[in-house]
């Protein structure tokens, strides 16, 4: 699972988003309604809204996405346009990579330790390596993260007592990192919330850690259509098809985004 860090660097996107008049910027106008791609009913992907479209050539566009979270949370997707009358062609390609690590959890209260049992899907031995476990607190906190460096035993499984666990209360997940000190580290976040450091329910105590040896990768390409004029652009479709599990993100369009400038 992929997961976003909520920052606190606050910023006003056309601030920092400063362009010149070559760019061709379109703002999308907050209270129109949303345009999904069609693979939204079947993703677990995370919604990624395009605050602004910018037609930076002939050629070439980035959508925007703005969070106003914080200005690194911000992303971009950069592809091709093509324009015939009033319809406009947008055309970006992006990779889907399934995770190198899964996970399966449950809670048994009976338990006063966190259990963290691994395996390869592969059935590769890994007793000997190390791995780090990292203490991932809620951002509100400001408690720092802890980091706890083992190795795996023949047993496959590391035990961690609540006791050990400071400000348990306040904890938002665990960060694992296979081989850290290698050029083969994996790692993941082990959490019950779309952000890392944001607590929303306590975490499951038995935690089943499967590594994938060689995890799948799929090029997608998407494409987005609209309707376009002198100031606006009118969002209709947005469609990309795929056969891995998706855990990219899913782009949300507003259905109308104006002309804008920044001088």
């Amino acid at each position: 699972m992929r997961i976003i860090l909520k920052f606190i660097f606050l910023f006003t996107p056309a601030l920092f988003f400063c362009q010149n008049h070559i760019v061709k910027s379109y703002d999308a106008n907050k209270k129109s309604e949303v345009i999904y791609e069609n693979s939204c009913s079947t993703s677990d992907r995370y919604h990624r809204t395009i605050d602004q479209i910018n037609l930076q050539t002939d050629t070439k566009f980035e959508f925007r996405s703005i969070p106003s979270v914080s200005c690194l949370t911000w992303k971009e997707f950069n592809g091709t346009y093509k324009i015939k009358n009033d319809t406009i062609v947008f055309q970006d390609k992006f990779t889907l990579a399934n995770p190198d690590m899964e996970f399966k959890s449950k809670s048994d209260n009976k338990m006063k330790s966190y259990i963290f049992n691994f395996q390869y899907d592969d059935k590769q031995k890994i007793d000997g390596r190390e791995i780090k476990i990292s203490l991932v607190y809620d951002f509100d906190s400001k408690i720092k993260d802890i980091e706890k460096l083992y190795v795996i035993d023949s047993n496959y499984r590391i035990e961690l007592p609540f006791s050990d666990v400071p400000n348990q209360d306040k904890l938002a997940s665990f960060k694992i990192d296979l081989n850290p000190n290698t050029s083969r580290k994996i790692s993941s976040y082990f959490t019950t919330s779309e952000i890392a450091n944001i607590k929303t329910n306590e975490l499951p105590n038995i935690i089943n850690i499967i590594f994938i040896a060689n995890p799948k990768t799929e090029v997608i390409t998407r494409i987005t259509k609209g309707v376009i004029d002198k100031s606006t652009i009118r969002i209709i479709s947005s469609n990309s098809d795929y056969s891995l599990k998706n855990y990219s993100d899913i782009l949300l369009f507003k259905k109308n985004y104006g002309r804008t400038y920044y001088e």
